[in-house]
């Protein structure tokens, strides 16, 4: 049927990187081809990814956090940005066909003076 076509189709791509792999442990001892190694076995998996309709979720530092394509993982206190504007990207996120399968995980800004009135709040 077709999903196990597709299966197959999948599985002898990561059989190829795995191989790929391989030969790139056995090899390490040759530093200069190690790297050209693994540039060539991360092409090869943008390869898969794009025939699979996989593609990264963009993540700029100083947009605004989208709870549709990020999740939380670090709130960073600091003044140098509005609350919930992303600081920095932790983990890359992913769709496939246009579909978050991956959130990517941030750092978000809470400005220092809401952390101070809320340490405050929680005080009194």
């Amino acid at each position: 049927n077709a999903k196990m076509k597709s299966r197959i189709d999948v599985i002898k791509h990561l059989i190829e990187l795995y191989e790929d792999i391989n030969r790139v442990v056995k090899n390490s001892k040759d530093f200069e081809n190690l790297s050209e190694s693994i540039e060539t076995v991360i092409l090869k998996l943008e390869q898969i990814f794009k025939f699979e309709s996989v593609e990264p979720i963009e993540v700029k530092t100083g947009e605004k956090f989208d709870p549709s394509l990020h999740r939380v993982v670090e709130e960073i206190s600091t003044d140098d940005y509005g609350d919930n504007i992303i600081c920095k990207e932790i983990k890359k996120g992913y769709k496939i066909s246009g579909n978050v399968f991956q959130f990517s995980e941030v750092a978000v800004s809470q400005s220092e003076s809401n952390t101070k009135e809320e340490n405050v709040n929680v005080r009194n």
